[in-house]
């Protein structure tokens, strides 16, 4: 296996192989500053902004929530390089681990959401709020997305 010098550089090179993908995110775990220089080079490049987001909507890819971790950590208020992808990743929620999911939610904390998205983004909150086998950061994470746009939507006040 190729393991680059300075592995924080072009972090997901190879999309069609697993194994670049886990070993690149496995470094986040070897000190703190890999998570630091994982955004740096997603903010830096484009391409590997895109990469990142790919890896976190993967099903089949056990490291993802750790790329919805940080590409979190990557983005500004309303970033328009993830705006024509949030329906997408409200989609993409159902169905994960609850970590991955709370890692998801959070994600929409920096948006000012549009009405074509609330109601979707409302409604997967509910049902991850409903169910109570989820761990309590997800769910915390769901109610707190659904008081966010309740505030715009008082009527929605009485389903929370």
């Amino acid at each position: 296996m190729f393991y680059h010098r300075r592995p924080h550089l072009n972090i997901l090179l190879d999309m069609s192989t697993n194994n670049t993908q886990i070993n690149s995110l496995q470094l986040l775990f070897r000190g703190p500053n890999f998570k630091a220089k994982l955004i740096e080079s997603a903010n830096k490049d484009i391409n590997e902004f895109n990469r990142l987001l790919e890896l976190c909507l993967d099903p089949n890819n056990q490291l993802a929530w750790r790329a919805a971790w940080v590409l979190r950590g990557c983005l500004k208020k309303n970033d328009n390089r993830l705006r024509p992808h949030l329906m997408r990743i409200i989609k993409s929620i159902e169905g994960k681990e609850d970590g991955h999911q709370r890692e998801l939610l959070k994600i929409f904390e920096v948006f000012d959401l549009e009405e074509e998205f609330e109601g979707y983004l409302f409604d997967t909150c509910a049902n991850i709020w409903e169910n109570i086998e989820k761990i309590p950061s997800t769910r915390i994470t769901a109610i707190k997305l659904m008081q966010k746009v309740a505030k715009k939507y008082p009527e929605l006040q009485n389903d929370i």
